[in-house]
């Protein structure tokens, strides 16, 4: 429920939104990072203290904090009851705090900007005009990287992706938490999610693999904890290589008797106990071995195996690719 190193005293939390207004803080998160959380909140039992979310796009949706001496204080489905109010009071209460707020923002080149400030970094998902007033070229399109970071370059600007793609990249190389690698271009309805365009050294894929490293690997010990309790099972890692074309790749292992809860890569490869291996492109495999396949968490997907694939079904998924 609280943030930093210790949770605030009762005279500190608020007891209402008017007194927790001035202190209030809008955070995104990004839905595969919000998965952990909900998980290691439940092996922890103390869901309850889960924030309260608003959905922006199918990759994002924006909650709040107070920003207190001592901590941050989640504003869950509790603290919002006791305060007497809706989510929606909550959020347009940190929108307000946004307005006229004076911002930190750095160029990373001519027209594209990181902005370093905690109330901009949520507000302007529900303020887009928060993106529409910096000097990018053509319709601003953003990425959410969390800990109040928020990168902004241009549709028109050439280079925009490239830098995105570089600078997120080394975010997650440092091993800081991004919420989202997800391009989101502002239209006429709002943020709408969009495709990466090529980067040089196909940076763009790499980080979207980065990304999907790093919440595997957040998700791996509480999956594991929680297969505990079923008797156990190894938690299958998603390792990101690059292909002998430069191009960027993630692979797993299923190994025969030896049942694990298996990350969604580019590639399985196959291990029989007589040592024998084979790689074979997971959306070519997952049809003919879905029964081998048992569903164990939804963000980020893994699947628990249940058997190994027989020698035809390896032989068709081979055929395949």
């Amino acid at each position: 429920m609280f943030g930093r190193n210790k949770p605030p005293t009762l005279a500190e939390v608020p007891r209402s939104l008017d007194e927790a207004r001035s202190r209030l803080l809008l955070r995104v998160h990004g839905a595969e990072h919000a998965g952990v959380d909900r998980l290691e909140a439940e092996l922890n039992g103390v869901t309850e203290g889960l924030p309260a979310m608003q959905r922006i796009t199918p990759d994002l949706s924006v909650g709040a904090v107070v920003d207190l001496p001592e901590g941050y204080l989640k504003v869950s489905p509790s603290t919002i009851e006791a305060w007497g109010c809706t989510l929606e009071d909550v959020i347009r209460a940190g929108a307000d705090r946004a307005q006229g707020h004076e911002f930190s923002a750095s160029r990373l080149d001519d027209r594209t900007i990181l902005v370093r400030d905690e109330v901009y970094a949520g507000a302007v998902w529900v303020l887009p005009e928060l993106a529409s007033s910096l000097p990018v070229a053509g319709a601003p399109i953003a990425w959410a990287l969390g800990r109040g970071l928020t990168l902004v370059t241009g549709s028109d600007d050439a280079n925009g992706m490239m830098v995105a793609a570089a600078t997120i990249q080394e975010l997650l190389q440092n091993g800081e938490r991004v919420e989202s690698v997800t391009p989101h271009r502002l239209t006429r309805l709002g943020w709408e999610p969009i495709a990466w365009a090529p980067t040089p050294e196909h940076t763009n894929e790499l980080v979207t693999r980065l990304h999907k490293a790093q919440v595997y690997g957040r998700q791996a010990e509480p999956l594991r904890t929680r297969l505990a309790a079923r008797g156990g099972a190894g938690v299958g890692e998603y390792t990101v290589v690059r292909k002998p074309d430069g191009l960027p790749w993630s692979i797993a292992t299923w190994t025969e008797q030896s049942p694990a809860a298996l990350p969604v890569v580019d590639e399985i490869i196959l291990v029989r106990l007589d040592g024998a291996s084979v790689g074979i492109p997971w959306a070519d495999l997952v049809d003919r071995a879905q029964d081998l396949l048992e569903p164990v968490a939804d963000l980020p997907a893994r699947y628990l195996t249940t058997g190994f694939p027989s020698d035809d079904m390896i032989r068709a998924a081979l055929g395949r690719s």
